[in-house]
């Protein structure tokens, strides 16, 4: 990217919107932001179909195999092949620690958390998705109650709940310490109303746009936990002497 362009980096862990907000981001005439661009299995970009299909100028970033001969290179060509004014992509934690760590030790690249302020509907998202390997909202809407239905382990809950809190407060602290800035956006606000994407553009220093078309992706419309999980007085139960208010 040429000057004045910005470089800007959507961190988050799974199951917390960034599908979502990708998104309407990308509903700003000015902006281009990636999806998973190091998934381990694909490469998700979000350049035109025509112009990352076999034949076209940009096939080679389909090829996870040459991403990942250098990914600090691919990421470098991913913005300098991007006009948009800013540009950035979305990556989760173990995808790629090199990546990550040059991301946050960058003070050249915008740094924007997307997080959830209710953990219990992220972690229920999450076992949902890996039963059925069901990553996004297209594919979730269709999975029936029935099938959703599963016993929560509150073991594996609280270790889920201490290694998000840790992932984005280690990260935080290291901006902090560094003198670097972030903005933080949390999926309750950014589905509620237009505020919290107002705050993502004055961010990366674009004008103000919001966008009435529908997105592909929807806004999540979780049954009732109780309709989910099998054990649900058990999890009341923990969650009440945790003192975690997520019910």
């Amino acid at each position: 990217m040429g000057n004045g362009k910005k470089k800007f980096d959507l961190i988050g862990t799974p199951r917390v919107g960034s599908n979502y907000l990708i998104s309407r981001i990308n509903q700003h005439p000015d902006i281009l932001c990636h999806y998973e661009l190091y998934s381990v299995n694909h490469v998700y970009t979000a350049f035109p179909e025509h112009y990352t299909n076999k034949g076209g100028e940009g096939e080679i970033y389909k090829d996870k195999n040459y991403r990942d001969r250098n990914p600090l290179e691919f990421l470098n060509k991913i913005y300098a092949d991007s006009s948009a004014s800013a540009t950035g992509f979305n990556i989760f934690p173990k995808q790629n620690d090199l990546v990550l760590e040059h991301v946050i030790n960058n003070p050249d690249i915008y740094k924007i958390f997307i997080q959830r302020k209710n953990l219990l509907n992220s972690y229920l998202s999450l076992q949902i998705a890996t039963k059925h390997n069901a990553w996004n909202s297209l594919k979730s809407s269709k999975i029936p109650l029935k099938d959703k239905v599963f016993h929560l382990d509150c073991i594996d809950f609280e270790l889920y709940i201490q290694g998000t809190r840790s992932f984005y407060s280690r990260l935080k602290d290291q901006l902090l310490t560094s003198g670097q800035t972030y903005l933080a956006v949390e999926y309750e606000e950014l589905v509620k109303n237009s505020d919290a994407l107002l705050n993502i553009f004055e961010y990366l220093n674009q004008t103000p746009y919001i966008s009435e078309t529908a997105t592909v992706f929807k806004k999540e419309n979780n049954n009732q936990v109780f309709e989910i999980v099998s054990n649900y007085q058990e999890l009341y139960d923990f969650c009440r002497n945790k003192g975690y208010d997520f019910l």
